[in-house]
């Protein structure tokens, strides 16, 4: 089931998430609505998009990294970019109405501040009447709907701007987010956290890189970041090492294993491929053809 939200005194929206993201800029990249008729099942993977989707009627399950969910009306799920998931009919059996929208995030120089949240992650939005009168007005039949004209492509927007801004605020609120930092970051982890996105090709990046970066001694640098994000350097370190390659191994599908190692800071293909088994679950080469056959095989993407 989607987290839901509990009362006023529930947890808000960090300030300093949302300062970060409020400077980040949202690319739409495709959008649709469905009526899917009972007993269907997919399975698909974007490339390179964060997918979003809000369930308007009905239910569906939905499985991905190990996770399973039971979606219902008003529940939204965000999905980060590359992540393979399997997608059937829910619980009340009787098809899904669907909201889906794809895009990426275009944040300069710093960090995205969803790489923090922990996704993927479900939410019960508690407000879902806005969504579904601007998603309405966005498009009257269902299908996926091209994105050609610049109308339609402010629109999209619009809703993208509304339904993740929803999805975030009910989501904190609900304590659904599992590595979000409570505090406010300061400057230094910030600069870190940019430190880290440009320089993940660095094979002998070090925490000890990381604390100079930051201007503190190692184990204070280490005992902080652990306060702040719920995890070490060297995990978050090898957590983004990870998520730069599987980009790679779907944007680049002609690129080697080797070179991907390489670009991601790993000291050598048995390495990248021990870490990324460690994480994934297969070896980088055997998640590639499953993403990439599912990606496929999606007449949607």
């Amino acid at each position: 089931m989607a987290q839901r939200s509990g009362s006023t005194t529930s947890p808000e929206m960090p300030a300093w998430f949302l300062d970060r993201w409020l400077e980040c800029a949202l690319i739409p990249r495709g959008f649709g609505m469905w009526r899917i008729p009972a007993g269907w099942d997919t399975r698909r993977a974007y490339r390179k998009d964060y997918e979003l989707y809000l369930v308007r009627d009905g239910s569906m399950r939905t499985r991905a990294n190990a996770q399973s969910w039971e979606l219902q009306a008003n529940d939204a799920l965000l999905m980060s970019p590359g992540m393979p998931f399997h997608d059937h009919d829910g619980a009340l059996g009787r098809g899904t109405h669907l909201i889906g929208l794809r895009f990426s995030v275009a944040s300069g120089n710093a960090f995205d501040p969803l790489t923090t949240l922990g996704l993927p992650a479900a939410v019960s939005l508690r407000r879902p009447q806005l969504v579904n009168r601007m998603a309405d007005a966005v498009v009257r039949y269902e299908g996926e709907r091209p994105m050609a004209r610049p109308r339609q492509r402010l629109r999209v927007r619009s809703l993208l701007d509304l339904l993740l801004g929803e999805f975030l605020v009910d989501g904190f609120a609900a304590q659904a987010f599992t590595a979000v930092a409570s505090d406010p970051l300061p400057l230094w982890l910030r600069h870190v956290l940019a430190f880290i996105e440009r320089r993940l090709d660095l094979v002998h990046l070090q925490v000890s890189d990381l604390a100079v970066e930051a201007g503190l001694s190692e184990s204070h640098f280490a005992h902080r970041f652990q306060h702040y994000l719920h995890v070490s350097p060297k995990r978050w370190l090898q957590r983004r090492r990870i998520a730069k390659a599987r980009t790679l191994l779907i944007s680049e599908p002609c690129l080697r294993i080797n070179d991907i190692a390489e670009r991601c800071g790993f000291a050598d293909p048995f390495h990248f491929s021990r870490a990324f088994s460690r994480r994934m679950g297969v070896a980088p080469s055997h998640w590639r053809q499953q993403v990439l056959a599912a990606a496929d095989s999606d007449p949607s993407d």
